[in-house]
C-alpha cells in the first residue's frame, strides 16, 4: 500500500513536469511557426509581384 502511494505520487509529478514543459515549449513553437509562414508568404509575394498587372 505504501509503494502504490509513492508510485501514484511519482506518476502525478511526472505528468505535472511534462505539462509544464509543454506549456513552456508550445507558445514558442507557435510563434516560430507563425514567423516562418509569414516569411514564406512575403517571399512568394515578392517573387510573383513581377507577374501581376
Amino acid at each position: 500500500m505504501f509503494f502504490s502511494s509513492i508510485f501514484r505520487a511519482s506518476i502525478r509529478l511526472a505528468i505535472f513536469a511534462v505539462g509544464i514543459l509543454f506549456g513552456i515549449q508550445v507558445p514558442s513553437f507557435v510563434k516560430q511557426y507563425d514567423e516562418r509562414i509569414d516569411a514564406h508568404f512575403r517571399e512568394v509575394s515578392i517573387n510573383i509581384s513581377g507577374f501581376q498587372d
